[in-house]
């Protein structure tokens, strides 16, 4: 479940980072360029497949603008979703 909660994170960070970025693609591409994380590692995170290193962690937080903690709390939906109380 951890590995969803922050590919989620990830995809709705990227998505608020990058918004002036139309297509998803190249949203996708800067993420992959600012963090120093192939495209396919991404991929292969927002799918599910694969978890993702400490490392890999780290630097999707910085490119993204937040902590690494920050992409391991389930977001809202999620959190209504599994029966989680919301975080005050």
């Amino acid at each position: 479940m951890l590995r969803l909660v922050v590919a989620r994170n990830v995809q709705l960070l990227m998505d608020t980072k990058y918004e002036s970025e139309p297509i998803a693609t190249n949203r996708l591409h800067k993420l992959s360029k600012d963090a120093d994380v192939s495209v396919s590692t991404l991929g292969r995170l927002f799918e599910g497949e694969v978890g993702i290193t400490l490392d890999t962690l780290e630097r999707l937080a910085l490119a993204l603008g937040c902590s690494p903690t920050d992409l391991l709390i389930p977001p809202p939906e999620v959190r209504k979703v599994l029966g989680f109380a919301p975080i005050p």
